[in-house]
Order: structure tokens, then sequence, then C-alpha cells
């Protein structure tokens, strides 16, 4: 590359110590991209060290899953029973049984046990591991991304995919530090699954990648239930395949079944308690998976069957049938798995939640669709024909990408992660094949300018100059420190109240529950041992009842029994969230289960604005920002 040739000359003409950072790059930035996920992992964190907004600097959460991960990882690690998936602090003191896996969490507690032993406490031993654990996460992604683009890149180009996932941002941002919930493992996960099948495509004699392909699959599944579409794509490709390509598939598919369904039991074994075998839910990884991979498995095993018949309808017609065949009684016997994450919750609060929570809501149209849009429409020009196996592969690419992105653009906005995801090796084959076309075709500036362009083209230009210019972003925010992509909200995560909040001569003598508003209730989990009424997960159905009902209410009598049955002992609000609260924002539900549709002065609009009940005392001090806190004064309840 023209580009890349600068560097070259610096490194062979000179190793003398003002050439040694040239040299360097050099190995990076040209064939065969030695070093190149290093300078870009450098970059990374030098980026977040940087910014005076990134959560880690400021000891904060992008999101309450990597605070309660962290702190289910500390209780079990002081003792609470592996199979116990309550979180006792979260709505007291029945708890909330979370759909979280253990098994998420074991790299967690494998970097915070000896932290803790080493002296730590626990606080700090989990503030270090939130650092950590998401590089090491990144270095296995840029790994994997590169072991599956072998598959497509001449060897000397497989490293160039780490540059485009750089820039793939939904990605990038699981791997930011202190995000330690289990998506950007199960992005990975779900990665590996993928190279297994594309592998046992071009290498179906090689049972091994049909015996990966069903592991990682069962294995994102008992992790994160958000991996079910893979599973189902994945599965459903190895079977059309074996469908197409007759008996040379026949062994992979059986193995791919086998291995599905047997891992997919192991990991109940290790995840469920022996008494939860029965319970068919779909909130959380239960049987009702592993009935569902026996199913997948069952018509894999058709598919196989199938291959023994010689004439190719046949084939087709008896593969089809086990397939749908399946499919249709699993979903007249489970059709809540149709309406995803939310399928089984309780109706009321699954409306406020999707109606409030951004992820959950479409994406719509985005400047982000033309990733995938370019992405797809590269896998359509890649097919030459030639190959089977290489044009399948692609095809396999196709439908993972509209599915995606009808899932992100329809349904919710969060699978924009597996959206981005899957585009990483097309736009890699992009920058690969635009840029020998380009050495081969121009010279000079020419050269250059091409060049210049298919590098911005898969990388910058859509996924940060583009939204940089429409959202008016700063140059040193908006484009420098592009992966900080989640700043700190520092207005309502007040270190002076969490201090406070453990003063022993204030409230830290003894561990208290706090009705707090939602967004709170990841400051309060980390920062103190207080207990939360109110916290964004839809199994928290008791909890987030409650202090809606508590802060929508126009009624004192109401407050004050709603606090008296809960014993809360004190009240936490930040007054940036008081319109989520509001009647014409949020359903009022009362504990009957009926909605008040009537709109006056709710609880928190008055506290937010300084009109204090009797019976609560407002605790002021300096430097507390949007937060407000309130005793709860129980003689005048």
């Amino acid at each position: 590359m023209l580009i890349s040739e600068g560097l070259y000359h610096f490194k062979t003409d000179s190793y003398m110590s003002q050439n040694r950072l040239f040299y360097f790059l050099s190995g990076a930035f040209s064939p065969p991209f030695h070093r190149l996920a290093l300078v870009l992992g450098i970059f990374f964190v030098w980026s977040f060290l940087m910014s005076p907004d990134s959560l880690i600097l400021n000891g904060m959460f992008a999101d309450a899953d990597d605070v309660v991960h962290l702190m289910r990882t500390v209780d079990w690690l002081s003792g609470q029973n592996w199979f116990d998936p309550v979180f006792y602090r979260m709505a007291p003191p029945e708890g909330v049984a979370h759909h979280f896996s253990r098994l998420a969490e074991l790299p967690l507690a494998a970097l915070m046990l000896p932290l803790h032993v080493l002296g730590l406490e626990w606080q700090m031993a989990a503030l270090i591991t939130s650092a950590i654990y998401p590089l090491v996460l990144l270095v296995f992604f840029f790994v994997v991304v590169r072991w599956v683009a072998e598959s497509f890149l001449p060897p000397d180009w497989t490293r160039v995919s780490a540059y485009v996932a750089f820039f793939a941002l939904p990605v990038m941002l699981q791997f930011m530090p202190s995000r330690v919930d289990h998506h950007g493992l199960s992005a990975l996960i779900t990665l590996m699954a993928l190279g297994c099948v594309v592998r046992m495509m071009f290498q179906p004699q090689k049972l091994f990648w049909a015996f990966g392909g069903g592991f990682f699959l069962a294995l994102g599944q008992a992790i994160a239930l958000e991996t079910l579409p893979w599973l189902l794509i994945l599965s459903g490709w190895v079977g059309l395949w074996t469908l197409k390509k007759g008996p040379v598939m026949r062994r992979s598919a059986m193995v791919h079944a086998l291995s599905l369904y047997l891992f997919s039991a192991l990991f109940l074994v290790f995840s469920v308690s022996p008494s939860a075998y029965g319970a068919l839910t779909s909130l959380s990884y239960s049987s009702l998976y592993v009935l569902l991979a026996g199913g997948i498995a069952a018509s894999l095993v058709g598919a196989g069957l199938a291959t023994f018949a010689r004439r190719a309808w046949l084939r087709w017609a008896i593969g089809c049938f086990f397939a749908f065949g399946f499919g249709a009684a699993f979903l007249a016997s489970f059709p809540e798995l149709l309406a995803g994450p939310y399928g089984g919750v309780d109706p009321q609060l699954a409306q406020l939640m999707i109606k409030n929570i951004s992820e959950a809501k479409p994406m719509g149209m985005d400047v982000f669709i033309l990733i995938p849009a370019l992405a797809i429409e590269s896998c359509f020009r890649f097919m030459q024909g030639k190959k089977e196996e290489e044009d399948g592969a692609w095809w396999l690419f196709i439908f993972l990408l509209v599915a995606s992105l009808l899932l992100a653009t329809l349904y919710q906005k969060r699978v924009v992660l597996y959206v981005s995801l899957f585009s990483i090796i097309p736009l890699s084959v992009i920058l690969y094949r635009g840029l020998s076309w380009a050495g081969k075709v121009f010279k000079g500036r020419k050269r250059f300018a091409m060049e210049l362009f298919f590098i911005l083209l898969v990388g910058p230009i859509i996924s940060v100059l583009a939204p940089a210019i429409i959202d008016g972003r700063s140059f040193n925010r908006g484009v420098l420190l592009f992966p900080v992509q989640v700043t700190a909200n520092k207005a309502c995560a007040s270190q002076s109240m969490w201090q406070i909040l453990n003063l022993p001569s204030y409230y830290g003598d003894r561990p208290r529950l706090i009705m707090n508003t939602l967004n709170e209730a990841r400051g309060i989990l980390f920062n103190t041992k207080h207990s939360v009424m109110s916290a964004p997960y839809h199994t928290n159905v008791r909890g987030n009842l409650e202090a809606i009902r508590f802060f929508q209410t126009e009624d004192t009598k109401k407050a004050k029994k709603i606090l008296r049955d809960s014993g809360a002992e004190l009240v936490l609000l930040c007054r940036d969230v008081a319109d989520f609260y509001d009647k014409n924002n949020v359903l009022s539900v009362s504990q009957d289960g009926s909605v008040d549709e009537s709109v006056g002065k709710s609880l928190i609009q008055k506290l937010a604005q300084g009109e204090t009940p009797s019976w609560l005392k407002r605790i002021e001090m300096p430097f507390f920002g949007e937060l407000m806190l309130f005793e709860v004064l129980p003689k005048k309840l």
C-alpha cells in the first residue's frame, strides 16, 4: 500500500532511536499487519485515560447489569450458594431472582478473588476487575476475529480485520473499561460459533468444527438468552447445508446435533438447582431451552437421515418436515418465546420498560444502517459461482445480517450489537479487495486517494465522522476520543452522596432499604451496603411497581402506606429523572392492577421542587448535584 510505504522506508533506512516509533508502526499498517491489534488496543485504553468523562475514571458504570454481575460475584465468593439466583439487596426481604448465569461470572471471580486475598476490600477488587476484564475479553475478541477472517482473507491480510472491528462501535462498547456484563462475552461466543460453522462448511470431514459449533451455541444460550436467534439461524443453516450437500455433511450434522443437545443439558446441570429442573420458564436459562436444543438436534438428525434419499426433492421434503414440524409444535407450546426477552414478564412492567428503556425500542432509520447495507451488498458481489462453499458462507452472512438488521429496526435497538458483529468480516474483505485493486490500477496520488477512501469507508466515515457531523460533536470528544461512547453523568452520581450513606455517624452504621428512582440503583449497590427497591430489571416486578406507585402518587396517605409496607428508611431520587414518573409518560398502576389515567402533581414532582412532606426529612449537603436524599420519620408515618 502506498500509505504504508513512507512508514516502510523509515523501517529500512534507519534504526536510530528517533525512528523506532515508525519502525513499530510500519509493521502495524502494512501486510501482514503485525502489531496492528496492539496499536489499536493501546489507543483504545489511552482514550479512556484521557477522557475526563470516562466511566472508569469516575468509578461509574454504564449499566446496572455491570454492578449486579460484580455484586453477585462478591455474594457468591462470600458464601452465597452457587445455585441461588436471588440478589437479596434488591427489593428485600424476598430479593429478586436474576436471569444472569453464574457461568458468565466465573471470569470475574477468577480476577476478583486474588485481589481480595491480597488485602483489597471487595469494592476495590471489583472496581479493578471491572477495568481489567473487558480488556482481556478485547484481546480474545481480536484473536477470534482474525481466526474467522482466515476463511476469507489471504494469510497476510487476516490481521487487518482488527481495524474494521475497532470501528464496529456497538461491539467495542462491550469491551470498554467498567463494562463487565454478559453482552461482550456472548458476542465473543457467538463469533466463535459462527467461525466453527463456516469451517464446518469448508471442511465437513473434520468433526471437530461440528463439535465446537454445538458447544459454543449451547454455551451462548446458557450465558445469554439474547443469542437464541443466532442459535436458530446457525443450527438451521447447518441443516440446510446438510440437505444441499448430501452425505458429505451427514456426520458433521449428527455431531453438531449431539454436541448442542448434550452441552445444553450439561450447562443446565451447572447453572440450575436440581429442584428447579422442572421449571419451564422463558425468563432465564431453564429446561425449556434444553428442550429447544433437543428439538433442534432432532431436526438436524432428521436432515442427516434425509441424506440417505437419492432424490434431492425427497431429501428436502424429509428435512423440512422435521424442521417445520418441530418448530410449529414448540411455538404452539411456548408462544411467549416470540415476544423475546420480555415474553414472560409481568404485562404492566413490560409495558413500562419497553416504553421507557431506549435499547428495548426499535432503532428505526439511522445512519448506522449504511454499515450492514454495505456489508450485505458486498456479500452478493463476493459470490463468484466458482466455489460453492465460499458462496454458501456469504449467503450465511447475508441471512445473519438481514435477520439482525430486521430485529434491530423493527424490534429492539439492542440487536445492533450483532448487526455490527456480523458486518466485520464482509467489511474486512472490502478493505482487502479495495486496497489490492487500487494498488494494481492506480499510481501516485490517485492510488493514495483510493486507498484512503477504502480505509475511511470501512472505518470512521459511517461510524465516527457522520454521527459527529450530524450531532455536532466536538472534535476531541466526538472524533479523537470516539471509543469513549458512554460518558459519566456526574449530576446524579455524587461521591458525596455515597460518603454520607457510608458514614457511621449518618447512615453507614447498618444496611438500610432505600426507596429510589430507577437509575440510582447502580450507584447505591456498588458504593454502599444498602439495598434498593427499584432497579431496571424486568424480574424486579414488586420493587419497580412499588417505586412507581410511590413516586407517582398524589395521595399522601398512599405514599406513607407504601413506605410503611416496604420498610424503606431512606428516599433517594434524581431530579433529572422526575419526568420518567410523570403520568403522561408512565402509566400509573395501582395496587389492584388498575390504571389511573388522571394527571396531577406527583410526589416526585413535589419533592424535586422542594416541597418536603412532614414525614420526610431532607438531608442537604454540598456537592449532591441533582441527587436528593430524604430520611423517613417513622413516628410521622
